[in-house]
């Protein structure tokens, strides 16, 4: 399986399928493919490391707390970026959280669509700052 694999689903629901379970469920892949995406830019040594598991949140809360401050992303992640992307996974969290837990929210299909619109430019974002850091090429 690849990390693509979950927004292209999330995509093919929300064409295939109208009714709320599949937007909602486009919502949560969405988001799985942006959280996926984002945890690359984590070393395996820092989530391995006492600090990663002395922080007191679930494992989507720690990632998004270690973009936004820098810990343990490689060194070819920018700290604003990191930041930025670490804000705009928390949106998308927020958003898959209400998708999955808020029954009595109502969620459009426009919703969902924007959802995987963000999740898309997101997940192209961290692609393009890893192929740059395999080529050397830094234009971020």
């Amino acid at each position: 399986m690849e990390l693509s694999d979950f927004l292209e689903y999330a995509k093919k629901i929300i064409a295939d399928d109208k009714s709320e379970v599949a937007i909602r469920t486009a919502i949560s892949r969405a988001y799985y493919s942006s959280f996926y995406h984002s945890n690359s830019l984590i070393t395996s040594s820092f989530r391995d490391s006492d600090e990663w598991k002395s922080m007191p949140f679930g494992e989507h809360k720690k990632l998004i707390e270690s973009l936004i401050r820098h810990q343990g992303c490689y060194d070819y992640v920018p700290k604003k970026l990191a930041a930025s992307i670490g804000n705009r996974l928390n949106i998308l969290k927020s958003k898959r959280h209400d998708s999955d837990y808020n029954l009595a929210m109502k969620h459009t299909e426009m919703k969902a669509s924007q959802v995987i619109t963000e999740s898309t430019k997101l997940v192209d974002l961290i692609s393009s700052l890893q192929r740059e850091n395999t080529t050397g090429k830094h234009h971020l």
